[in-house]
């Protein structure tokens, strides 16, 4: 049976793996919402939206850094096309769920 990734960012942030809970750092928590949540993003855009304060230079290394540190299992949750990050395919997030779910109501 394939297990997809599963990703709550309603209430508190959780991610599971293979039914397994996925310790991240609070910056891969911040990383992996704000992808899964736009879908695809560059890479400029997310790194001055989450590290303002700093340059682009730093803001750029800290998404690197980041990234990098992100869980690489047999498929990764971000994939990175040039400048644009993206919400693996399999990554399946609450909100849009509980999107679909409230559409499919309100559409009757």
């Amino acid at each position: 049976m394939v297990s997809f990734p599963q990703l709550w960012l309603l209430g508190q942030f959780r991610l599971e793996c293979d039914a397994e809970p996925v310790e991240l750092c609070r910056n891969g928590q911040r990383v992996l919402a704000f992808v899964a949540l736009r879908q695809r993003v560059s890479r400029t855009v997310l790194a001055g939206t989450l590290w303002p304060e700093v340059t682009e230079e730093h803001a750029r290394g800290s998404l690197r850094t980041t990234l990098w540190k992100l869980p690489r299992g047999d498929q990764s949750l971000v994939r990175c096309n040039g400048d644009s990050l993206a919400a693996a395919a399999a990554l399946r997030v609450d909100v849009h769920s509980f999107t679909e779910t409230a559409m499919s109501v309100v559409q009757g």
